[in-house]
């Protein structure tokens, strides 16, 4: 066919998905969610508690850099910042409620 009778022209077959072939799948990419590494303190509020973890002797330091707080856990070597965070605000609130 010629370009008289027909919409598209045979040179933009290729382009147009008209050619051999499938056509191109879109990709999906999937953005995985990271865990923070700066934590809310549950004295003063304001987002300053860093958690350190010391594999080698069992133990996690939990700081805040805003009003001082400062803990010692003894951790379990599957633990990750964020599991001493959630033990560091369960003891802390423990302590509150008891008071």
């Amino acid at each position: 066919m010629s370009g008289k009778y027909c919409w598209f022209k045979p040179s933009h077959w290729g382009s147009r998905g008209f050619g051999m072939g499938r056509r191109r799948r879109k990709v999906i990419r999937v953005r995985r969610k990271r865990l923070p590494k700066i934590y809310l303190c549950p004295q003063c509020g304001k987002e300053g508690i860093r958690v350190e973890l010391l594999r080698d002797q069992e133990r996690a330091t939990v700081r805040c850099g805003s009003c001082g707080l400062t803990e010692e856990l003894p951790i379990m070597p599957a633990f990750e910042e964020v599991d001493a965070y959630c033990r560091f605000a369960d003891r802390f609130y423990m302590r509150v409620t008891n008071a």
